[in-house]
């Protein structure tokens, strides 16, 4: 091997490490990761931990990190989420509408971890009413659960369809263009649902489903149903396939449980005038969640 070829080599090694770091001990801003080889395709963020109050949850079924749903005035959601353990499969499909009232942040520890939701009076999903329901913060015990407002959702389950529009109505909010087209349907093929992987060989991601594609890797904890998303994958182009290579998954940290997260998506931001002015986040997605072990 040449001295300049083991110069990059080396700095890539380097910098895997410094992201596991960060992915264990935790971080205040999203950190790249360069790899290498087929893994140039694709960009590779650590997430920040979640704030240490908030309960985390069982698995993703909003596709929206933390950070990103205190970014925006509001979000307009319609996810359809399947979960595959290897024993079952399971799916449902819902729609999500909340407005932050940013003149009255939740706070714990001198830290804002949410919002109130806004009252918004009757929302209509495709001329269909949606159900206003208590906006809940969920907190790790011993503290007690945080109702803050309002937000709405919609069970979409026996409804949902890939492909759809999807718009939106209500007198209180004020966007020009208040709809999003669901997008095609997403398969995983690998891995699935129950695989037992190995750390010692590259792992190959595949899956059917044409548009904007990401993962995220997450721990997972069986006794308390809970995650920790680690790592975003975005393949640069989606080819329907993505590897992994042994580096990255030797310095993944320890535990043998973890969930990968495929979210195919539509999304876009809209500008609206009331209840306030600024920027709601318009995404309509199908994500998939997939239990697999690393002995």
């Amino acid at each position: 091997m040449t001295r300049k070829r083991e110069g990059r080599v080396m700095k890539r090694l380097i910098l895997i490490s410094c992201f596991v770091a960060v992915a264990v001990l935790g971080c205040k801003e999203p950190t790249s990761v360069v790899l290498d080889r087929e893994e140039d395709l694709l960009e590779v963020t650590a997430l920040p931990p979640q704030d240490p109050d908030v309960e985390l949850s069982a698995i993703d079924s909003t596709a929206i990190l933390p950070s990103d749903e205190n970014a925006f005035a509001g979000l307009l959601i319609v996810n359809k989420v399947t979960y595959d353990a290897g024993t079952r499969v399971d799916s449902f499909a819902f729609s999500k509408v909340f407005f932050a009232d940013r003149i009255r942040p939740v706070r714990r520890n001198q830290r804002t971890i949410g919002f109130h939701g806004f009252n918004l009076g009757p929302i209509l999903l495709n001329n269909s009413p949606m159900n206003r329901i208590p906006h809940i913060i969920r907190m790790k015990a011993p503290q007690a659960d945080t109702v803050a407002g309002f937000e709405y959702v919609k069970d979409l389950t026996t409804t949902y369809q890939s492909n759809q529009t999807y718009t939106w109505a209500a007198d209180s909010i004020n966007a020009t263009g208040a709809s999003i087209v669901s997008p095609g349907e997403l398969r995983v093929l690998a891995p699935v649902g129950g695989a037992s992987l190995s750390r010692d060989q590259n792992l190959e991601l595949l899956w059917r489903g044409e548009g904007n594609i990401s993962i995220f890797i997450s721990t997972y904890d069986p006794v308390l149903q809970r995650t920790r998303a680690l790592l975003h994958v975005r393949p640069r182009v989606n080819r329907g396939r993505a590897v992994l290579g042994v580096r990255l998954l030797r310095l993944l940290p320890p535990g043998r449980n973890f969930v990968f997260t495929f979210v195919l998506s539509n999304k876009r931001l809209e500008d609206v005038f009331r209840p306030y002015r600024g920027q709601v986040l318009l995404q309509a997605s199908e994500v998939y969640n997939t239990l697999v072990t690393f002995p």
